[in-house]
């Protein structure tokens, strides 16, 4: 591992750079911190150029600590610069609830059931007067108008206000106060507000129809929008020859990675059969795209010797591809690879995959820092970086001769190869690891790939309809197979584990010990001395996990969950969840380790819950109390519904009581509520606007 990292020096910067975004990220140290540790490193860097020689040579190695830091400096710089918030024209410095918003659609709207969806840029702001300049981006929802007669065109819904129908480029001024993008989930669930913070979103607007007002300049035609309509066009012709839904769905998922259309089971069902990366525009797709023009353009002959226009044209076809896929995350990480992989061909440093991907790693969070904690992103190189350490090793292990079982060989080498690489962040992300990954990809990675290049040529001969059906009636048979398989594969008992918790620290162990075990068998260790460095990483891995169950068998706390529309209370005492409600937290029962689950008795419309020293009173509609009730002590006061009395002779009968409004209650009611605590000094928690209520014991 030493002779790689001294072989491959955009890893060593890779790394530093990771090290610097990472400081930012979690240390959020000011520029003025940052210029004073570049001007000391600078300083550093110019007393060792002026030592003598032969002391340069003795502390050679000052020099590249004090650059390799210079770089961790300049990847915290960035990681600066890049926080939309630390820009003087950011909107949310001079932005009031109520003061007019000028912003331009910067995407094509996404469907919803009730409403548009789209990612808007601020432009300006109202302020004293007059137009400010602004920047940074919002999510923006605009109600749906009842009727729409054409594209563009303005109409009126029953209440005579008007809804535009919005359209990428779209100008519009609003008044309508933004709101913060909370994470109202539950712990150990997805956190949407994180999730949006890395794509520098942290506001979001409700616009129904009447409430904006459509700026009289018109879209322009420029590259994105030909891109979008491209991307338009590919899916009409997808839908119009292949004829089931659901193929059609998968075939356009596969194709431009839109997967809007997807259906949610199959979806999952392809999650956890370990083949979800098939229908994911990602390394796979343009690895497919990339052998075929190296087929196509050299004819068998080797890529370097064919000249510059080749690799050019190969690049050409690969951006378009990328482009036409929306340029996501995903497909512009397995471009950039790519480019880079096919570039290092070119010039003669073919056998440097390992460079030429952290290289391309190295561009890309020079580009984009937050790419950094994109779970797509570590999954793309995590794999790609295996394939690159393992593949040829594990290739060339068993020394097959036969054809076919050379190439059954070849899938599983690359399947394990990607996925040693790969299961550590699956669990620490996923929480479940598929065992039948080798067999599921065996089977959908060449018929993914064979529906791929079909879907290429249906796209190629859409002028041609009867050889277009021909070829659509194929594409829509081999995906039928797929799903069938895939399907098969996920009803099997023993296929997945679920619920496994894996925390930073085991993550990081984890690694260290699949490098050591990798380290030992490149070394060729028979007598097993070498894996001694693993034995011992597997020890503190172990260590590190019982410690977490030692933890989790003496965790004491009240949880009330946000479930819409409903009611989920639970206590926890050590592994076990004794459950008021109407079913459990998955995701919140993973978190925190729960094995046993007890479902509490079905209440009344008043019920106590003493637990842990602590009194829980659940009040639901229809609850009335006795005229010579008394002032009772409790801890949290939890509403289900709108009770059927003021909230001021609630809290007579429950003084001191922490209220805590679940997710059973309207939102109106709750901003209703809010109010009235604010003005009686009460404490609330609302889980529908702040996420899961915890008390820990």
């Amino acid at each position: 591992m030493l002779s790689l990292y001294r072989k491959t020096p955009f890893l060593r910067l890779l790394l530093a750079l990771i090290g610097g975004i990472s400081c930012y990220h979690y240390l959020r140290p000011s520029l003025l911190h940052l210029s004073v540790v570049s001007a000391i490193l600078l300083v550093l860097l110019l007393i060792w150029h002026l030592l003598p020689l032969a002391y340069r040579y003795l502390l050679r190695w000052c020099q590249g600590v004090v650059l390799l830091l210079l770089v961790a400096t300049g990847g915290a710089a960035i990681m600066y610069k890049a926080d939309v918030r630390n820009r003087k024209l950011w909107y949310g410095h001079w932005y009031r609830p109520g003061i007019p918003v000028a912003a331009v659609i910067n995407e094509r709207p996404e469907e919803k059931v009730r409403s548009r969806k789209a990612v808007a840029t601020v432009t300006a702001l109202f302020l004293d007067g007059r137009w400010k300049p602004a920047e940074g981006e919002i999510i923006l929802y605009a109600g749906r108008p009842k009727a729409l007669a054409g594209a563009g065109r303005i109409e009126r819904d029953s209440a005579g206000a008007s809804a535009a129908l919005l359209l990428y480029g779209s100008r519009i001024v609003f008044s309508l106060p933004l709101q913060p993008i909370s994470s109202n989930g539950n712990p150990g669930q997805f956190n949407y507000a994180s999730w949006c913070g890395l794509h520098h979103w942290h506001h979001q607007v409700y616009l129904p129809p009447g409430s904006f007002l459509m700026l009289p300049e018109q879209p322009g035609y420029d590259v994105r929008a030909a891109l979008y309509d491209s991307r338009a066009w590919v899916t009409h012709v997808l839908y119009s020859y292949i004829k089931q839904p659901e193929a059609a769905a998968i075939a356009v998922a596969l194709l431009i990675g839109d997967r809007t259309a997807l259906d949610k089971e199959l979806l999952a069902a392809y999650s956890r059969t370990g083949v979800v990366h098939i229908i994911a525009i990602s390394g796979l797709h343009l690895g497919l795209i990339y052998g075929m023009l190296v087929f196509v353009l050299t004819c068998g002959g080797r890529f370097p010797l064919q000249g510059w226009w080749r690799p050019l044209l190969m690049l050409a076809v690969l951006w378009a591809f990328t482009l036409l896929a929306g340029a996501q995350a995903s497909v512009l990480r397995s471009a950039v690879m790519f480019s880079f992989i096919t570039v290092g061909q070119v010039i003669g440093r073919r056998h440097q995959l390992a460079n030429n991907l952290a290289a391309s790693a190295f561009c890309l969070l020079v580009y984009d820092p937050y790419m950094l904690w994109d779970v797509g992103f570590q999954l793309s190189y995590a794999a790609v970086g295996g394939i690159a350490l393992l593949y040829k090793a594990v290739y060339r292990w068993p020394g097959f001769e036969n054809r076919l079982v050379l190439y059954l060989w070849q899938m599983i080498a690359l399947s394990v190869s990607a996925q040693v690489f790969t299961f550590p962040v699956l669990l620490y992300h996923f929480h479940q690891f598929p065992h039948l990954f080798l067999i599921s990809n065996l089977v959908a990675v060449p018929l993914s790939a064979l529906v791929l290049y079909l879907e290429i040529l249906l796209v190629a001969v859409a002028w041609w309809p009867g050889f277009a059906r021909m070829v659509g009636l194929a594409v829509e048979t081999g995906i039928r197979w797929m799903n069938d398989f895939i399907r098969y594969m996920d009803h099997i008992p023993f296929a997945l584990t679920k619920a496994v918790q894996l925390g930073p620290l085991q993550l990081i162990l984890l690694y260290l010990f699949i490098g050591c075990c990798l380290w030992a068998w490149r070394k060729g260790d028979r007598r097993g001395h070498r894996l001694l460095p693993a034995f011992v990483v597997a020890v503190l891995l172990v260590l590190a996990q019982v410690c977490s169950l030692v933890r989790a068998s003496r965790q004491c706390r009240i949880v009330v969950y946000q479930v819409p529309g409903k009611t989920v209370a639970g206590f926890i005492h050590g592994r076990t969840e004794y459950l008021l409600g109407e079913g459990p937290v998955l995701a919140s029962q993973t978190f925190w380790r729960i094995r046993r689950t007890v479902f509490l008795p079905v209440q009344q419309p008043f019920t106590v819950v003493t637990f842990g020293g602590k009194r829980l009173a659940n009040i639901k509609p229809g609850w009335f109390p006795a005229a010579q009730m008394k002032a009772q002590p409790v801890d949290i006061l939890l509403l289900t519904g709108p009770p059927e009395m003021p909230l001021t002779r609630l809290c007579a009968l429950f003084p001191g009581a922490q209220l805590v409004f679940d997710g059973s209650n309207p939102l109106w009611k709750i901003e209703k509520w809010k109010k009235q605590c604010d003005s009686l000094h009460l404490r609330f928690h609302s889980v529908a606007t702040s996420g899961a209520f915890v008390m820990e014991l």
